[in-house]
């Protein structure tokens, strides 16, 4: 069977691509080879919307993309929640702190950026962060309040998707994987769970499959990304935040009875173990910045890859054979960014956004 799109990957970046095509009145089929939002960089991102919280590796004109992004997420949430249901968008803002004075230096050249790029951003003394999160760290040296920036739990967010992708008239195949891109014509060599294989057709094929879209591409195209390990842990038990909080060197990410802590870099390729020593750099980075997380439970420690490219920007639109289009190479903003390259791809296909 023929339809008009096929995503190739089912994570945050596909599902969006493909809730606006079918939106838009396409009909579409994600191809997913396990649980949609589960695997990949998706399934251990934290889900913050900063566009500035990781703008040292971020070139300006990437930055003012991810701002361009954050402002369309409340619109997309719209969308999605009226098809979707609830997605667990935070619009709450976010504090970010300074653990010592050395960070203190770092708050003040981000709230100046922040005035630079014209976000709203509010200055903090520690009596009035302590106001704000009252189990903070009295030793801090202060902190900045971005009301501009939100969060959103990704498996929430690509639950919403796909039953917006549903509700719409599209499938998500779950426990499919893409294979290979077939070119001539165009279409996606699939195994499906009981292990054949088959061939879809489609008149466009979006490859969204992170650091899977290389192999899916195979000789098509040189994406030229790589693997950047990341570590995140999630603590369980008494709730210590109200909402999210950041310092220069770790973040914290309230949800119900666990706490996100992340995210390590690590250019080890395909390492895939948890190391001690980032485990207990990220723990302690948190301690110092919130006590109590001293008496959470250790549940889980969580190591993704993100696909980077060589250039720091994603790759995202038309590529080798006409039909062909990839969306992947978004580093550590993967969710940041999912509404800008939705919208960017659903305008490449004439579609009303």
């Amino acid at each position: 069977m023929s339809v008009d799109l096929i995503v190739v990957g089912g994570g945050v970046i596909g599902l969006s691509a493909a809730f606006l095509a079918a939106r838009g009145g396409l009909s579409v089929r994600v191809v997913e080879a396990a649980v949609p939002g589960n695997t990949g960089a998706t399934s251990v991102a934290a889900g913050m919307l900063a566009p500035l919280a990781e703008a040292h590796d971020m070139p300006e004109d990437l930055v003012r993309v991810g701002i361009q992004s954050a402002r369309a997420y409340p619109g997309f949430i719209e969308a999605v929640k009226a098809y979707g249901g609830d997605t667990g968008f935070n619009d709450q803002g976010t504090l970010i702190v300074a653990a010592d004075r050395d960070q203190a230096g770092d708050l003040e050249q981000l709230g100046r950026a922040h005035q630079r790029l014209g976000l709203e951003v509010e200055k903090l003394t520690v009596r009035e962060v302590i106001r704000r999160e009252p189990r903070v760290s009295p030793r801090i040296a202060g902190g900045l309040w971005c009301p501009e920036d939100h969060s959103v739990p990704p498996p929430v967010l690509c639950g919403a998707l796909v039953r917006g992708i549903e509700a719409l008239g599209g499938s998500v195949c779950r426990g499919f994987s893409g294979q290979a891109v077939q070119a001539d014509p165009l279409g996606v060599r699939v195994r499906t769970p009981d292990g054949s294989e088959e061939v879809w057709r489609g008149a466009r094929v979006l490859v969204a499959a992170g650091l899977g879209s290389q192999a899916v591409l195979g000789d098509l195209v040189d994406l030229g990304m790589r693997p950047v390990k990341g570590q995140v842990l999630h603590l369980r038990g008494e709730r210590l935040l109200r909402g999210v909080v950041r310092t220069p060197r770790v973040y914290l990410v309230p949800r119900a009875d666990r706490l996100v802590i992340g995210a390590s870099e690590e250019e080890l390729g395909d390492h895939a173990e948890p190391l001690a020593g980032v485990t207990m750099d990220l723990l302690y980075e948190a301690w110092r910045t919130l006590p109590g997380v001293y008496e959470l439970e250790l549940e889980r420690i969580l190591v993704g890859h993100r696909p980077s490219t060589r250039d720091g920007r994603p790759v995202v639109g038309p590529v080798g054979p006409d039909g062909l289009f990839v969306a992947t190479g978004h580093h550590r903003h993967g969710i940041l960014l999912a509404p800008w390259t939705a919208y960017t791809l659903a305008e490449m296909w004439g579609l009303q956004a």
